[in-house]
């Protein structure tokens, strides 16, 4: 029998060491954040480069549309496809998802904005990656601490790396991502940033 892992194997491997994603973007017209394609590959990418894991798009249709959007009947291109992705191990061994996905976009962009969608699903529907990691950070901790780390000057995709240097020096570990932070850490977390600005954030409060 060969050593080399099959497909199936890789992907748990990769499974077992990408545990959550956080939804660190925010989308200012919707008011909700979400996990963006960017964030997905930062936190996937070295494991399924560490496990020779190559995942590769193929589109099999596309369709595009015009819908209107809002109450002002906005005008916007609409792209719906369907794409196959091929997961391809360090033994050669292939294993295929699909995904159906939609984009929309006022210029030139639904067609992007849909295969961002089909790749970003694809990934954290097969490797089954959550929002919130197995510590229990609750989803409300996690909207606190980005509105507080905004409201310190800490917001934006530029200042991961400096939100991220700030809590672990903060808890004396090394983190990843916010989502990486056990509840009473994160509880920690936002006491710490709350101390730092003038407007009171609230939270879920940690069950007893």
């Amino acid at each position: 029998m060969s050593d080399v892992p099959t497909i199936f194997a890789a992907l748990a491997a990769v499974a077992a060491e990408v545990t959550s994603v956080g939804k660190e973007g925010h989308h200012e017209q919707g008011g909700y954040a979400y996990r963006g394609l960017d964030s997905v590959l930062v936190a996937v990418g070295p494991a399924l480069r560490r496990h020779r894991v190559l995942l590769v798009p193929a589109v099999e249709s596309v369709e595009y549309s015009t819908v209107e959007i809002g109450s002002k009947n906005t005008r916007m291109q609409c792209c719906r496809m369907v794409t196959a992705f091929r997961w391809t191990g360090p033994a050669g061994d292939v294993i295929e998802s699909k995904i159906a996905s939609e984009g929309m976009d006022v210029g030139d962009k639904a067609a992007s904005k849909a295969a961002s969608v089909a790749y970003r699903t694809a990934i954290l529907q097969t490797l089954s990656i959550p929002t919130v990691n197995s510590a229990g950070i609750t989803p409300g901790q996690v909207r606190a601490v980005q509105t507080l780390f905004g409201l310190a000057g800490l917001g934006g995709k530029d200042r991961r790396d400096d939100r991220l240097d700030y809590a672990s020096v903060l808890l004396d570990r090394p983190l990843e991502s916010v989502t990486d932070l056990t509840v009473s850490e994160a509880g920690l977390l936002i006491d710490a940033l709350q101390m730092t600005v003038d407007e009171p954030v609230g939270h879920e409060a940690v069950p007893a």
